[in-house]
């Protein structure tokens, strides 16, 4: 007979701001973000040509992907959609 431990990390990050559509995740993109290969809240990876958007975090600003950005939005951030501008 056996016991297992299980234990469950809880990180808890507050968005203030989105700035949405803020990046494509690209060969471009890759090149400069090297380490940069998905959310950083849901650890999603990115794919070729998705918008990547930015969250101004009390952890500094993180990339996230369109799941998170809307969690966060419907969650009270603020947001600032760039889609037209690229």
């Amino acid at each position: 007979m056996s016991w297992t431990h299980e234990r469950t990390e809880v990180h808890k990050t507050t968005v203030t701001h989105v700035g949405l559509n803020m990046f494509r995740f690209n060969e471009g993109f890759r090149k400069i973000r090297i380490k940069d290969k998905g959310c950083k809240l849901c650890h999603k990876p990115f794919v070729d040509e998705q918008f990547v958007h930015i969250a101004f975090t009390n952890k500094g600003n993180k990339l996230l992907c369109d799941s998170c950005s809307d969690k966060a939005i419907k969650g009270g951030a603020t947001f600032i959609d760039k889609k037209g501008e690229l």
